[in-house]
């Protein structure tokens, strides 16, 4: 069997980075020799590529060559933790241009929470002068989160995606990753790899999903 790039995506602090570690726990999903982020930025390099900036290193190839060379898992997973940013809305061309026939995991958090969480993190926030201006914040993460609705929701109805909502993740793992894995077609995780999921310390409660 062929082995399929399996992208996660989504935007920074939204539980991508859980997810791709439950998923490599499988027997059928590699990070191969790429890992979960094989460069610093790995994520931003990738979109910056994608765009059409040449001045990133071709991190595209090495996937492909991970891809093609890859011996025993099912699925190469691949993780893109996106920035807030214009170039992440280029990830788009993923599905569109580059890789086809991958199957793509869509993450996606409660957009409050996941801002409170970001705030915390001062190496993720985009540019110093959009953060330090709150006017100028709002309206830019307003606009951007209205073109990334628009980005995820033109992809709603591909059997190639799966739009993953973490905050019912948090009360039920068990049987939110579950029905995660039934559509990979791979085998479930025992309950007990789902204990290292926890509340986060930003977490209002559970909210209907933003699409």
């Amino acid at each position: 069997m062929k082995t399929q790039a399996l992208f996660i995506v989504g935007l920074q602090r939204s539980g991508t980075t859980i997810t791709a570690r439950l998923l490599c726990q499988s027997k059928d999903v590699g990070p191969g020799e790429l890992g979960y982020c094989p460069y610093d930025r790995w994520d931003v390099a990738f979109i910056g590529e994608v765009g059409g900036h040449a001045a990133v290193q071709p991190v595209r190839a090495d996937l492909d060559h991970a891809v093609n060379h890859a011996t025993s898992p099912r699925y190469q997973l691949v993780k893109l933790a996106l920035p807030t940013s214009l170039e992440s809305l280029n990830w788009r061309e993923l599905p569109d241009k580059y890789y086809s026939d991958a199957r793509y995991i869509v993450v996606r958090r409660n957009d409050l929470d996941r801002q409170a969480s970001l705030r915390q993190m001062p190496y993720l926030k985009p540019t110093r002068d959009l953060w330090d201006n709150p006017p100028i914040e709002v309206s830019f993460l307003n606009c951007f989160r209205n073109a990334w609705d628009k980005s995820v929701k033109s992809h709603a109805y591909d059997d190639r995606f799966y739009f993953f909502d973490y905050d019912p993740a948090v009360l039920a793992p068990v049987d939110s990753y579950g029905r995660l894995f039934d559509w990979l077609g791979i085998d479930r995780l025992p309950d007990t790899a789902f204990n290292v999921i926890r509340t986060p310390k930003n977490w209002s409660g559970y909210h209907q999903p933003n699409a």
